[in-house]
């Protein structure tokens, strides 16, 4: 379905798998004075494809890629508020519902590529991640999320935001410590 998700548009598409916690789901849902969606942006809601919400982070991100690329955009959102990183992993209620949205659109042809958000309660726990087992992690997530959607790593990127503690208000990604 992604790949032919706006009739007469060129395929492949590409589908924006946006994954992490509560300042992701702020990337597609908050916004002051969001610009226009263009025309071959969508937005997967979980339930149909349709327009992209009125939000700052995911307009901007989803017209500048259009714009670049002249390509098809589709996003979806997968994220969970306030989940460390052992609610998102393979065998977690996030994983497996984030799974179900992207088998409900993604088409072989698509060129796909996940954006993670995502630190907050890890980040802020007592005591802090250690850094090499927080990459250990993300690295096993992008190996299982591209496994399960037939792609390689090489092939789909996992495009990563700093480890975020701080809270999202305009829809932009995260920073922090």
């Amino acid at each position: 379905m992604a790949g032919i998700f706006l009739l007469g548009a060129p395929s492949p598409g590409l589908l924006f798998v946006l994954y992490g916690q509560s300042n992701m789901v702020l990337f597609s849902s908050a916004g002051a004075s969001p610009p226009a969606a263009l025309s071959g942006t969508q937005f997967y809601d979980g339930v149909s494809i349709g327009a992209v919400p009125a939000a700052n982070g995911i307009r901007e991100f989803l017209n500048a890629v259009r714009t670049a690329t002249g390509r098809t955009c589709l996003a979806l959102n997968g994220s969970v508020s306030g989940s460390p990183t052992s609610g998102l992993i393979k065998g977690s209620s996030g994983y497996t519902d984030l799974m179900a949205q992207i088998n409900a659109v993604i088409e072989p042809s698509d060129t796909v590529m996940i954006l993670w958000d995502q630190g907050e309660g890890d980040a802020d726990a007592t005591p802090h991640p250690v850094e090499n087992g927080y990459k250990a992690i993300i690295n096993q997530l992008h190996l299982d999320l591209v496994t399960d959607m037939s792609r390689t790593k090489a092939s789909c990127p996992f495009i990563m935001s700093s480890l975020g503690t701080t809270s999202v208000t305009d829809g932009s990604l995260s920073g922090g410590t």
